[in-house]
């Protein structure tokens, strides 16, 4: 059985090594560089959610973050692939803020603030604005994350994300895996240690494989430092497989 004490311990220690690298990087002066920073920022965050999560006792709702995790290291990937792939972001980012505002625009109460109301037309004209000028560069839909995965040669991480999205989705399958016992519900039980253990392994490949790809394609970090950090990390997680 899983040592999850001892695994949290190494995923702690990865993510101190690698963000110690970053916080030393100075990142390339380009949309997608940018855009790709940001993106790993929120990996490591939701790393860092994964690990206090499975800590505090809820170690069901870890795969929520995993999957947000695979999502954003998809696009990060597909960044890496072809810069152009920013105009695919810009366009999806204009099409989810399209469907918000409309949303907004159809609540009783807003209607009846006129101020408000003015905001979220002017906001819904710069979406549409921007959803234009993306559709003029070509793009014409929104990507499924197979798609992201298979432009990006990730495909075999979909598998993985598949299984995430039941815990994100509340399907009933694991609904009841959660809170079905045989004679009472169950409440605040934690899942199975092999499967948080699982978990933590998918969410420590992911931070570790989003890390090296934005430092290595969009830092000034040489690679002799960049190669070194990884050896590290890549020890690491050959240990957090072991444990």
């Amino acid at each position: 059985m899983s040592d999850l004490k001892r695994m949290l311990a190494i995923a702690k220690q990865l993510k101190g090594s690698l963000d110690e690298l970053l916080f030393q990087v100075k990142v390339n002066d380009s949309g997608e560089a940018r855009v790709s920073a940001t993106i790993h920022l929120s990996v490591g965050e939701q790393f860092a959610a994964t690990i206090y999560l499975i800590e505090g006792g809820y170690s069901h709702h870890a795969p929520i973050m995993v999957r947000s995790m695979l999502e954003g290291f998809a696009n990060l990937m597909n960044l890496v692939k072809d810069p152009r792939f920013l105009d695919q972001i810009n366009y999806e980012n204009a099409v989810n803020d399209l469907k918000m505002f409309d949303s907004y625009l159809e609540d009783p109460a807003i209607q009846q603030d006129k101020e408000a109301t003015a905001n979220l037309l002017q906001w819904k004209a710069n979406a549409m604005m921007h959803k234009d000028q993306m559709t003029a560069k070509g793009c014409t839909g929104k990507q499924s994350v197979w798609e992201k995965c298979k432009n990006a040669h990730i495909l075999s991480a979909y598998v993985s994300y598949r299984t995430l999205s039941a815990f994100a989705h509340g399907q009933l399958t694991i609904l009841l895996a959660r809170h079905a016992g045989n004679s009472e519900l169950r409440y605040h039980d934690e899942a199975p240690i092999e499967t948080t253990a699982s978990i933590l392994r998918i969410a420590a490949s992911i931070f570790r494989d989003s890390f090296n790809n934005m430092i290595q394609h969009y830092t000034n970090v040489d690679a002799k430092t960049l190669e070194a950090t990884i050896e590290i990390a890549d020890s690491l997680i050959a240990e957090l497989n072991q444990v």
